[in-house]
Formats: C-alpha cells, sequence, structure tokens
C-alpha cells in the first residue's frame, strides 16, 4: 500500500489496517530501529536492493524537496476524490494502487540506472520518508559514526 492508500482509509474513518501498517512500518519502526527499518518495511526498497549498484559512487544530490511534492500530491490527490464526493471512490483507489506501484518501481529501477545507486529513489521521490525520517533520527538503535574514526566516505 502507498500513502494514497493510508490518506483513503484515514479519511474513511478505518483505523485498523492502513492506520496501524503505517504506525508499525512508518512511524514505530523507525523510531525504534531508525532508517535501517525502511529496506525492512518497504517492498519497493527491497526490490530496489536486487538491483547493481548497492554502494553509490557518486555523492548525494541536492534533489530530497522532490519527497514533499510527491507527499503533497499525494494527499490533494485523495483529499480531492473525497470533498468533490467522487462515486465509485474504491474502484479508482484500486486504479490508483496499480498505477501507482507501476510509477514507483519504473521511477525507482530508472533512478538507480540513472544515478548508480539502488536507493536513489527512497532518497529523493519517496513520500513515506516525511514520517519515516523524523521518527528515525530519535530511533532507539542508531547507528552512530565515531568522528575519531571517520574517513569522511559518505555513508552515513
Amino acid at each position: 500500500m502507498q500513502i494514497e492508500g493510508f490518506w483513503y482509509y484515514l479519511f474513511t474513518g478505518v483505523f485498523e489496517a492502513a492506520t496501524i501498517h503505517y504506525a508499525v512500518a512508518k512511524i514505530f519502526g523507525p523510531l525504534i530501529f531508525g532508517r535501517g527499518w525502511c529496506g525492512y518495511a518497504c517492498w519497493t526498497a527491497m526490490v530496489l536492493d536486487f538491483l547493481p549498484y548497492k554502494e553509490p559512487n557518486e555523492p548525494r544530490r541536492n534533489l530530497g524537496w522532490i519527497r514533499y511534492i510527491t507527499f503533497a500530491v499525494s494527499l490533494i490527490f485523495v483529499s480531492g476524490l473525497f470533498l468533490a464526493k467522487v462515486g465509485n471512490i474504491e474502484r479508482i483507489m484500486f486504479l490508483a494502487f496499480v498505477i501507482g506501484n507501476i510509477a514507483y518501481y519504473g521511477t525507482g529501477i530508472a533512478l538507480a540506472f540513472a544515478f548508480k545507486d539502488n536507493r536513489a529513489f527512497c532518497k529523493y521521490i519517496c513520500p513515506i520518508t516525511v514520517f519515516l525520517k523524523p521518527m528515525s533520527y530519535f530511533s532507539m538503535i542508531r547507528i552512530k559514526c565515531d568522528k575519531e574514526k571517520c574517513i569522511s566516505c559518505g555513508k552515513t
């Protein structure tokens, strides 16, 4: 389920599957395990990890702002459907799920090859990191850099 599914279930008042999934996978998981949790809780990240670029060769680009646009577009899309009282919203959300998954995987694979980095989608486009990133800052089990041994390789 993508973030659109979360908004949909939240707006319909269903606080079971969607909300529990997001609470565990995107808030409490990162709060305990940090951003390392992402590869275990996200199917997109898991699939992208099969691509050949495990260690990025280039420094991280300044494109993280795109994730906020993706986040806003998903919220506006679903809230617009509810505000417009669109009929057959379940079918539209199912199509959004299918098309969204194709778009997420296609974009993720294209970015991985373009930037030679498996997690380029996660770093620049993924709207879930809007929730996940703040939680990982306060994680209980966090990989910390020993400043004295750091060689500034850019991995942390």
